[in-house]
Protein backbone atom coordinates (compact mmCIF):
# COMPACT_ATOMS: atom_id res chain seq x y z
CA UNK A 1 0.00 0.00 0.00
CA UNK A 2 1.34 3.46 -0.79
CA UNK A 3 1.91 5.93 1.99
CA UNK A 4 -0.58 8.70 1.27
CA UNK A 5 0.52 12.16 2.41
CA UNK A 6 -1.68 15.28 2.32
CA UNK A 7 1.43 17.47 1.92
CA UNK A 8 4.89 16.97 0.40
CA UNK A 9 7.68 15.71 2.67
CA UNK A 10 9.64 18.13 4.78
CA UNK A 11 12.12 20.17 2.74
CA UNK A 12 14.81 19.04 5.17
CA UNK A 13 14.27 15.47 3.92
CA UNK A 14 14.13 16.13 0.17
CA UNK A 15 16.60 19.08 -0.10
CA UNK A 16 14.89 20.63 -3.15
CA UNK A 17 16.65 23.99 -2.97
CA UNK A 18 18.68 25.23 -5.93
CA UNK A 19 22.02 26.97 -5.52
CA UNK A 20 22.09 30.05 -7.75
CA UNK A 21 24.38 32.99 -8.50
CA UNK A 22 23.63 36.48 -9.74
CA UNK A 23 22.85 36.22 -13.47
CA UNK A 24 24.96 38.03 -16.04
CA UNK A 25 22.35 40.02 -17.95
CA UNK A 26 19.42 40.26 -15.52
CA UNK A 27 18.62 41.73 -12.11
CA UNK A 28 17.99 39.36 -9.23
CA UNK A 29 15.50 40.56 -6.61
CA UNK A 30 14.37 38.73 -3.51
CA UNK A 31 13.80 38.69 0.24
CA UNK A 32 16.25 36.97 2.57
CA UNK A 33 14.65 34.35 4.81
CA UNK A 34 17.61 33.28 6.96
CA UNK A 35 18.67 35.09 10.12
CA UNK A 36 22.40 34.50 9.81
CA UNK A 37 24.50 33.87 6.71
CA UNK A 38 26.78 30.87 6.22
CA UNK A 39 30.35 31.42 5.06
CA UNK A 40 32.98 28.99 3.80
CA UNK A 41 36.37 29.06 2.10
CA UNK A 42 36.08 27.38 -1.30
CA UNK A 43 38.16 26.27 -4.28
CA UNK A 44 37.17 26.29 -7.94
CA UNK A 45 38.03 22.80 -9.22
CA UNK A 46 36.89 21.11 -12.46
CA UNK A 47 34.41 23.89 -13.27
CA UNK A 48 32.65 23.75 -9.91
CA UNK A 49 33.02 25.17 -6.40
CA UNK A 50 34.14 22.78 -3.67
CA UNK A 51 34.76 23.55 0.02
CA UNK A 52 38.21 24.02 1.47
CA UNK A 53 38.89 21.44 4.17
CA UNK A 54 41.87 23.20 5.72
CA UNK A 55 45.47 23.48 4.60
CA UNK A 56 46.54 20.22 6.27
CA UNK A 57 43.70 17.99 5.03
CA UNK A 58 42.51 19.67 1.83
CA UNK A 59 43.51 17.96 -1.47
CA UNK A 60 42.80 21.17 -3.43
CA UNK A 61 45.22 23.11 -1.20
CA UNK A 62 47.82 20.39 -1.73
CA UNK A 63 47.43 20.81 -5.51
CA UNK A 64 48.02 24.56 -5.22
CA UNK A 65 44.49 25.82 -5.84
CA UNK A 66 43.85 29.24 -4.22
CA UNK A 67 40.83 29.61 -1.96
CA UNK A 68 38.08 32.22 -1.93
CA UNK A 69 35.49 32.98 0.74
CA UNK A 70 31.80 32.74 -0.20
CA UNK A 71 28.64 33.73 1.63
CA UNK A 72 25.48 31.63 1.32
CA UNK A 73 21.99 32.89 2.18
CA UNK A 74 18.45 31.60 1.64
CA UNK A 75 16.43 33.86 -0.63
CA UNK A 76 12.79 34.05 -1.70
CA UNK A 77 12.90 35.25 -5.32
CA UNK A 78 10.13 37.81 -5.74
CA UNK A 79 9.54 37.18 -9.44
CA UNK A 80 8.89 33.43 -9.07
CA UNK A 81 8.48 32.93 -5.27
CA UNK A 82 11.06 30.16 -5.46
CA UNK A 83 13.05 29.52 -2.29
CA UNK A 84 16.73 29.20 -3.27
CA UNK A 85 20.25 29.48 -1.92
CA UNK A 86 22.30 32.41 -3.19
CA UNK A 87 26.10 32.34 -3.43
CA UNK A 88 28.01 35.63 -3.10
CA UNK A 89 31.70 36.45 -3.09
CA UNK A 90 33.33 38.39 -0.26
CA UNK A 91 33.25 41.64 -2.24
CA UNK A 92 29.61 41.25 -3.29
CA UNK A 93 28.47 40.37 0.25
CA UNK A 94 29.95 43.47 1.91
CA UNK A 95 26.61 45.36 1.97
CA UNK A 96 24.95 42.40 3.69
CA UNK A 97 27.72 42.15 6.28
CA UNK A 98 27.27 45.85 7.07
CA UNK A 99 23.49 45.33 7.17
CA UNK A 100 24.01 42.49 9.64
CA UNK A 101 25.95 44.79 11.95
CA UNK A 102 23.22 47.44 11.83
CA UNK A 103 20.16 45.18 12.16
CA UNK A 104 21.60 42.06 13.86
CA UNK A 105 19.70 39.86 11.37
CA UNK A 106 19.30 39.37 7.62
CA UNK A 107 15.74 38.05 7.70
CA UNK A 108 13.21 40.22 5.82
CA UNK A 109 15.97 42.13 4.04
CA UNK A 110 15.04 42.93 0.45
CA UNK A 111 17.94 42.81 -1.99
CA UNK A 112 18.56 43.54 -5.65
CA UNK A 113 21.75 42.31 -7.33
CA UNK A 114 23.04 42.77 -10.86
CA UNK A 115 26.28 42.75 -12.87
CA UNK A 116 26.77 46.13 -14.60
CA UNK A 117 29.21 44.62 -17.12
CA UNK A 118 26.69 41.90 -18.11
CA UNK A 119 29.49 39.32 -17.92
CA UNK A 120 29.14 35.99 -16.04
CA UNK A 121 32.10 36.82 -13.77
CA UNK A 122 31.58 40.58 -13.65
CA UNK A 123 31.46 42.65 -10.47
CA UNK A 124 28.19 42.43 -8.53
CA UNK A 125 26.36 45.56 -7.43
CA UNK A 126 24.04 44.71 -4.50
CA UNK A 127 21.61 46.96 -2.68
CA UNK A 128 19.52 46.07 0.38
CA UNK A 129 16.73 47.60 2.42
CA UNK A 130 14.76 46.38 5.47
CA UNK A 131 11.11 45.32 5.27
CA UNK A 132 8.53 45.09 8.03
CA UNK A 133 8.56 41.39 8.90
CA UNK A 134 5.26 41.70 10.80
CA UNK A 135 3.49 42.38 7.49
CA UNK A 136 5.15 39.44 5.72
CA UNK A 137 4.65 35.70 5.93
CA UNK A 138 8.04 34.42 4.96
CA UNK A 139 8.82 30.68 4.79
CA UNK A 140 11.06 29.18 7.41
CA UNK A 141 14.74 29.22 6.45
CA UNK A 142 16.29 25.91 5.38
CA UNK A 143 19.33 24.26 6.91
CA UNK A 144 21.90 25.91 4.65
CA UNK A 145 24.86 23.88 5.91
CA UNK A 146 23.04 20.59 5.33
CA UNK A 147 22.06 21.56 1.78
CA UNK A 148 25.61 22.63 0.92
CA UNK A 149 27.00 19.37 2.27
CA UNK A 150 24.50 17.50 0.10
CA UNK A 151 25.50 19.49 -2.99
CA UNK A 152 29.22 19.10 -2.32
CA UNK A 153 29.03 15.39 -1.54
CA UNK A 154 30.52 15.58 1.95
CA UNK A 155 29.19 14.25 5.29
CA UNK A 156 26.30 16.31 6.61
CA UNK A 157 26.41 17.84 10.10
CA UNK A 158 24.38 14.86 11.32
CA UNK A 159 27.09 12.48 10.06
CA UNK A 160 25.13 11.05 7.09
CA UNK A 161 27.17 10.61 3.91
CA UNK A 162 25.61 12.40 0.96
CA UNK A 163 25.27 10.62 -2.36
CA UNK A 164 26.89 13.28 -4.58
CA UNK A 165 30.51 12.49 -5.43
CA UNK A 166 33.08 15.27 -5.24
CA UNK A 167 35.24 15.45 -8.40
CA UNK A 168 38.95 14.66 -8.16
CA UNK A 169 41.50 17.43 -8.23
CA UNK A 170 43.03 17.08 -11.69
CA UNK A 171 42.93 20.51 -13.32
CA UNK A 172 45.70 22.86 -14.36
CA UNK A 173 45.77 26.25 -12.65
CA UNK A 174 45.58 29.40 -14.73
CA UNK A 175 47.62 32.44 -13.74
CA UNK A 176 45.06 34.16 -11.51
CA UNK A 177 46.89 37.51 -11.65
CA UNK A 178 44.80 38.33 -14.73
CA UNK A 179 41.69 36.25 -13.93
CA UNK A 180 39.45 35.38 -11.04
CA UNK A 181 41.05 32.23 -9.68
CA UNK A 182 39.33 29.85 -12.07
CA UNK A 183 40.90 26.91 -13.87
CA UNK A 184 41.07 25.34 -17.28
CA UNK A 185 39.84 21.77 -17.76
CA UNK A 186 42.55 19.31 -18.83
CA UNK A 187 41.49 19.38 -22.50
CA UNK A 188 42.13 23.16 -22.65
CA UNK A 189 45.25 23.26 -20.49
CA UNK A 190 48.54 24.06 -22.27
CA UNK A 191 50.67 21.03 -22.91
CA UNK A 192 54.40 20.90 -22.54
CA UNK A 193 56.32 20.00 -25.73
CA UNK A 194 57.51 16.44 -25.82
CA UNK A 195 61.29 16.06 -25.70
CA UNK A 196 62.81 13.04 -27.48
CA UNK A 197 64.86 10.81 -25.19
CA UNK A 198 68.59 11.47 -25.18
CA UNK A 199 70.93 8.61 -26.13
CA UNK A 200 72.98 7.11 -23.35
CA UNK A 201 76.50 8.43 -22.98
CA UNK A 202 79.42 6.26 -24.18
CA UNK A 203 76.96 3.92 -25.80
CA UNK A 204 78.60 1.63 -28.37
CA UNK A 205 77.65 2.53 -31.90
CA UNK A 206 76.51 0.09 -34.56
CA UNK A 207 79.22 -2.29 -35.73
CA UNK A 208 80.17 -1.90 -39.39
CA UNK A 209 81.00 -5.04 -41.31
CA UNK A 210 83.32 -4.56 -44.29
CA UNK A 211 83.76 -7.10 -47.03
CA UNK A 212 86.61 -7.34 -49.53
CA UNK A 213 85.28 -7.28 -53.07
CA UNK A 214 87.52 -7.69 -56.18
CA UNK A 215 88.20 -4.41 -57.88
CA UNK A 216 86.61 -3.90 -61.28
CA UNK A 217 88.67 -2.11 -63.97
CA UNK A 218 86.77 0.69 -65.69
CA UNK A 219 87.20 1.19 -69.48
CA UNK A 220 90.18 3.42 -70.31
CA UNK A 221 91.68 2.98 -66.87
CA UNK A 222 95.35 1.92 -66.71
CA UNK A 223 95.83 -1.43 -65.16
CA UNK A 224 98.20 -1.40 -62.19
CA UNK A 225 101.47 -3.33 -62.67
CA UNK A 226 101.35 -6.94 -61.69
CA UNK A 227 104.18 -8.43 -59.66
CA UNK A 228 106.59 -10.50 -61.83
CA UNK A 229 107.49 -14.07 -61.11
CA UNK A 230 111.00 -14.63 -59.77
Amino acid sequence: MPLWLPEPPSPDDTLPYRLIRVPAAATLAGIITCTDPVGCNTHYVQSRTVPCEGAEACPACAEGYPWRWHMYISLLVTSTYEHVLLELTAAASEPLRNYMIAHNSLRACKITARRPSARPNGRILLTCQPLDETRLRLPEPPNIQKILCHLWGIPTPAGRQATVTKPPVANVAVDHSSGDGRYLPPRLAPREPETPPKPAQNAPGPTEHKKDYPSVQQPGQAQPPQPSDP
